[in-house]
């Protein structure tokens, strides 16, 4: 499983939630309606980032573990072959 950053998800999901919270209010705009907003979108990017955060922790743990392992195999294999490689 490869996970990588897609820049057109990240501005989906923005465009998304801008979309969500102005279109109720577009006709009346205020500074503190357009700060509210942007607010929400900003924590609605963070929460997806540390989703994907999570995600990418699990991953690079279960490739750390097969590297641990491999390199376990490969010292035990060095170890027996010792005598023949010299």
């Amino acid at each position: 499983m490869t996970i990588k950053f897609n820049p057109k998800s990240a501005l989906l999901l923005a465009s998304l939630a801008v979309a969500i919270f102005t279109a109720p209010a577009f006709a009346e705009t205020s500074f503190e309606a357009v700060k509210a907003e942007a607010k929400a979108l900003v924590q609605v990017t963070k929460d997806y980032a540390f989703d994907k955060r999570d995600e990418l922790v699990a991953y690079s743990k279960a490739s750390l573990e097969k590297i641990d392992t491999d390199i376990g195999q490969l010292e035990v294999r060095i170890r027996n072959d010792w005598g023949g490689m010299m």
